[in-house]
């Protein structure tokens, strides 16, 4: 996820989270409209939440105190990466049609920073930066071996979900390489000293102390502090 990406679910989540509730919401884990707020900017921030939560159900889950998609993770494919595309430029157009002659001040500052962050997302994604997903400092190989790290892990279905997730590596990591190759065929790959490092952290990975122990490997790690 890039920076500008991060920058707007912080940003959509601190103004949808911020106010108490009042009226019940769509679904149990989005904040529901509290008062003197305009019920249809609200339901336009909560269906940008949730469509955020579909796309990162493990970065988004924890900010909303929900568990209930605590065992997947989030689709890298390029078609995915597209429909959120499609997705955020079809609620920026739908928010900027809004009626905002009753908004609040609130109101007004919410739809600004959205309209303003959406439309620099916008501008960004021509230059495709999902199909560089791998340097020194994120890819793959960073984050998912901290997954254990960011989970809950107090009952045995927080542990059944984790397993679930480790099923589904393969597909993030085989994302990750698709992505990669249409990157290589259109031209648009980062420099080899970026990319360099990130080659021994993945080689860490699979190093033959962890095939011949496999309670060395930080995927492991959670199972450490289990009751057998």
């Amino acid at each position: 996820m890039n920076t500008a990406s991060r920058l707007a679910r912080l940003i959509l989540l601190a103004l949808a989270l911020m106010l108490p509730a009042t009226h019940a919401a769509a679904q149990d884990y989005l904040p529901p409209v509290p008062e003197g707020r305009d019920p249809g900017l609200w339901d336009l921030m909560n269906r940008a939440i949730d469509q955020m939560y579909e796309a990162s159900p493990d970065g988004i889950g924890p900010l909303l105190n929900d568990e209930s998609r605590n065992d997947q993770l989030g689709d890298g494919s390029a078609a995915a990466i597209e429909k959120q595309n499609r997705q955020t430029r079809a609620l920026l157009e739908e928010l900027q049609s809004l009626d905002r002659s009753g908004f609040s001040d609130a109101d007004h500052l919410a739809a600004d920073l959205l309209i303003y962050q959406w439309t620099q997302n916008q501008r960004l994604a021509k230059f495709k930066d999902w199909q560089m997903p791998v340097n020194s400092i994120g890819g793959p190989q960073v984050w998912l071996p901290q997954m254990g790290d960011s989970v809950p892990l107090n009952t045995r279905k927080h542990y059944q979900d984790y397993l679930t997730k480790l099923k589904r590596v393969p597909i993030a990591v085989g994302d990750a390489i698709d992505n990669m190759r249409l990157g290589i065929s259109d031209g648009r790959v980062p420099p080899r000293v970026v990319v360099e490092p990130a080659v021994d952290q993945a080689m860490a990975q699979a190093a033959p102390e962890f095939r011949e122990d496999p309670t060395k490997s930080p995927f492991y790690g959670p199972f450490l502090d289990l009751d057998q």
